[in-house]
């Protein structure tokens, strides 16, 4: 069929119990299924990824993280961390994320205020980013993408740079980070 659309290759998508029988068909014959390439499907895509992301992490403190905090049990925690609860563990995911980047954000503007930096960000940068929180914080307000865009113009414009500055001084004192999460604890 491929060859009629005038296509190479043929894409096949599986879910993950095919997907296997299907990679070993294609091994088992490789003269006739040269031409295909066969991929795992979206969702297995995912799963495969937060175990990835479970098997690198999850000894290193990333389960305790998770269940330290009560968001969840233990043995949840360790399904969703071998691919498991999927739902649940995008959701833990996103949390941990969220989480370490406030830690990141909050180190950031601990460190300009320690180097004399938050002088150098301009006032009309804060009154952007409080009117961007004003759009999203009030239930009522309708939301605008323009103020997202001017968020992330002046981020990027006025913050970013000083946020590249402020990653090298933490290469500088210590590439695993402790300068910045030092500061956030001295809080």
């Amino acid at each position: 069929m491929s060859n009629r659309a005038g296509q190479q290759y043929a894409v096949q998508t599986f879910d993950q119990q095919l997907y296997a029988v299907a990679q070993q068909v294609k091994w088992s014959m490789p003269d006739v299924f040269h031409s295909h390439i066969i991929r795992l499907g979206g969702f297995h895509g995912l799963s495969c990824f937060i175990a990835t992301v479970g098997k690198l992490w999850a000894s290193a403190g990333l389960s305790d993280l998770l269940v330290d905090s009560g968001i969840y049990a233990s043995n949840t925690v360790d399904q969703m961390l071998v691919g498991k609860q999927f739902n649940r563990g995008v959701r833990g995911l996103t949390l941990a994320y969220e989480a370490l980047m406030v830690l990141l954000f909050k180190a950031f503007f601990n460190w300009c205020r320690d180097e004399n930096r938050m002088k150098t960000i301009q006032p009309n940068v804060w009154k952007v980013f409080l009117d961007c929180h004003s759009s999203f914080a009030v239930p009522s307000t309708p939301q605008s993408t323009e103020d997202i865009e001017e968020f992330f113009n002046v981020f990027e414009e006025h913050i970013l740079p000083l946020f590249e500055e402020f990653r090298t001084h933490i290469i500088v004192f210590g590439n695993d980070g402790r300068y910045a999460l030092s500061v956030v604890a001295e809080q």
